[in-house]
């Protein structure tokens, strides 16, 4: 707001004070227009699901030393990005074959131009050794191209699992 204008008013003792109004003042200006583009076809990668922006990944899980059916927490935080609404895709499909995911899991924390997913998944046998190495194709508007955000994989020590029979919990009788 600024002063536009300024009247005569009295005081608690009635004399005459000068005191300012104010208002806003509106200036009418060209509307602005926002054409928004799709995503380009051309180069435009299978597994892109709306990923844009300068995008970083980090993955990270805990424990690494489990046996199979553990809970292990994985933790993917992604920057960099234009739109942290954006779903994620099924980490079924990032994760590969030998992990159970559960279909729930902790919402989506986004923050300025970061996305964390946290999600609990298990080892479903020995052959696992290792989170694969995670990669999510992304647009890079500054580029006009796509790119590929990646992590390294997380190397997992899968234990052997020790099977208890119910003469394991009733204790052998020799």
């Amino acid at each position: 707001e600024s002063v536009t204008g300024i009247q005569q008013v009295k005081d608690f003792f009635g004399r005459v004070q000068n005191q300012e109004t104010y208002g806003r003042t509106v200036i009418p200006g060209d509307a602005a227009y926002l054409q928004v583009l799709p995503y380009p076809e051309r180069g435009k990668p299978e597994d892109f699901f709306g990923l844009s922006g300068d995008v970083r990944l980090v993955v990270n899980a805990e424990p690494k030393e489990v046996h199979i059916g553990d809970p292990i927490t994985f933790t993917m935080q992604l920057t960099g990005l234009n739109d942290t609404k954006v779903r994620m895709p099924d980490l079924s499909t990032l994760l590969g074959p030998g992990f159970d995911i559960p279909d729930t899991r902790s919402p989506d924390k986004n923050e300025g131009t970061g996305k964390t997913v946290v999600q609990t998944i298990r080892v479903t046998n020995s052959a696992v050794t290792e989170i694969p190495t995670i990669s999510l194709s992304y647009f890079d508007p500054i580029s006009e191209k796509y790119k590929q955000a990646e992590s390294p994989a997380i190397p997992l020590q899968v234990l052997d699992t020790q099977i208890v029979t119910a003469a394991d919990l009733e204790g052998e009788s020799r």
